[in-house]
């Protein structure tokens, strides 16, 4: 499927592991330049294995100056400015059931 996305830049916050990184996948492979933000130590991991064209920062989404240095670093590794952004970064509480 050819949605248009080549060269375009995406964030996909949560990236590193599940949903997040299921459609950090799916941005690269539509040929898109994509930052996964993580809280997880293995973002930088996550993002060589996904590609060249991928970025991989560490970042607290719940925190501001964390995400302007992250969406800085973003800007100066891709140039431009970002075309998508997906938030799919989560925490999990007992209000569910979950632990």
């Amino acid at each position: 499927m050819d949605l248009g996305l080549t060269n375009e830049t995406a964030i996909v916050t949560g990236g590193a592991s599940g949903i997040g990184r299921a459609i950090a996948e799916g941005f690269v492979a539509e040929g898109a330049r994509v930052a996964v933000w993580d809280i997880a130590p293995n973002a930088p991991e996550v993002a060589a294995e996904l590609g060249a064209a991928v970025l991989g920062i560490v970042v607290d989404v719940t925190q501001p100056d964390s995400i302007a240095a992250a969406l800085d670093r973003t800007l100066q590794y891709f140039g431009g400015s970002v075309d998508h952004l997906v938030h799919s970064a989560a925490v999990a509480s007992g209000k569910f059931g979950f632990p």
